[in-house]
């Protein structure tokens, strides 16, 4: 499955698969997408409020899907305005910094959010960001309770590094399954759509055909009466 090197494109087009990315100030969220959507890197001032950005992805039958990712703000004050971006989500990234430890508890609070608030099925991904760092180099990495906290929810971790871009080619692949069953959906969906329009058209024209029979009907009577009083 091949990525477009087109970063943008018509939502309107494709069928769309949102993925919402979840985490506390500072944990690399914005260099996250900014890697994965444009193959750069940048130190990020925090996001207020919330971002998003695009990306092509070419399906193995070289149908297109468009990927919006919906970056998030970390700080507190934006904590009850995340729901909003919850909506319609297809998958959620959780990140934290495996340099901060508050970070991974803030992870989880995340995950409560959107246990509780967020649409259900939703495919969840656990990124260990910063691999890169001379911290993650002497620790291990996932450490024991962060690969418990994934087994627990279902989900998995990625090591990451928006720096160098390790890893986060991976984390973004773990969705594509999501985004060939929104396809399928998409294509069902449409199949459907048009079968009605079909079965509204038979049934548009058989009410066609009955008023022109009733109309028939009509002149013939008008003009055997017409007949009878001459």
């Amino acid at each position: 499955m091949d990525i477009s090197d087109d970063d943008f494109g018509d939502a309107g087009e494709y069928p769309v698969v949102k993925i919402v990315v979840l985490g506390s100030t500072g944990v690399g969220k914005t260099s996250i997408i900014k890697r994965y959507t444009q193959n750069i890197f940048e130190e990020c001032k925090p996001t207020i409020n919330a971002a998003y950005f695009t990306k092509k992805i070419q399906m193995e039958n070289e149908e297109t899907v468009l990927i919006c990712i919906w970056d998030t703000a970390g700080q507190e004050r934006f904590t009850s305005l995340a729901p909003l971006y919850f909506r319609q989500s297809k998958g959620a990234i959780l990140v934290y910094d495996v340099s901060n430890e508050d970070s991974f508890a803030k992870m989880q609070f995340w995950f409560r959010e959107l246990e509780q608030k967020g649409p259900e099925n939703i495919r969840i991904a656990i990124a260990a960001n910063k691999i890169d760092t001379s911290f993650a180099l002497q620790k291990q990495i996932p450490s024991i309770e962060a690969e418990k906290f994934a087994e627990k929810i279902g989900s998995q971790i990625f090591l990451t590094s928006a720096k160098t871009g390790k890893g986060v080619d991976d984390l973004f692949a773990y969705f594509y399954q999501t985004c060939q069953d929104v396809n399928l959906e998409n294509k069902q969906k449409s199949k459907k759509n048009q079968s009605k329009k079909i079965s509204e058209k038979n049934q548009s024209k058989k009410r066609n055909d009955n008023n022109i029979n009733n109309n028939n009907n009509n002149i013939d009577e008008k003009s055997k009466e017409k007949s009878n009083c001459c």
